[in-house]
């Protein structure tokens, strides 16, 4: 886990986020990271922004976003939908990266919230339309997702 790392719950909806680098990419320091976070509401969805600051020169490295919407979905048809987005979501990241996505990848970037990406997850993998594969990178074994 990086320095740095944010989880954070607004309206009953989680967020995760990571910086993309150990290293601040201005002044090469692995201090760690503070952050500045903004929170929008609507009515129909909550919007949150991260910026990662290093801690050694002040530099803002990086924002990321994340939006939930509040709407409840029709529960008849959310689950299969939800699941084919996210099986259709780590099919396109592997072709698109030419590679597997990450477990840590699929729960941050998919277009779900943190526990709704894993209960998801497990769903396809029951289902058996995803694998859960290691993989060495980086010089550690990390978990992937593998569509079948």
């Amino acid at each position: 886990m990086v320095s740095g790392d944010v989880q954070l719950t607004v309206n009953d909806h989680s967020f995760a986020f990571e910086p993309a680098a150990e290293e601040c990419p201005s002044c090469t320091a692995a201090d760690g990271y503070n952050t500045s976070v903004a929170v929008t509401t609507a009515e129909s969805q909550t919007e949150v922004a991260v910026t990662f600051i290093c801690n050694r020169c002040g530099t803002d490295v990086e924002t990321i976003e994340r939006t939930a919407s509040s709407v409840d979905p029709d529960p008849a048809d959310s689950v299969t939908d939800d699941t084919d987005e996210l099986y259709d979501w780590i099919e396109s990241y592997a072709e698109k990266e030419g590679r597997n996505p990450s477990k840590s990848k699929c729960i941050r970037d998919c277009p779900f919230e943190v526990f709704e990406a894993q209960e998801l997850l497990t769903e396809l993998l029951e289902d058996d339309r995803i694998a859960e594969v290691e993989e060495l990178r980086a010089g550690g074994k990390i978990t992937v997702y593998e569509p079948r």
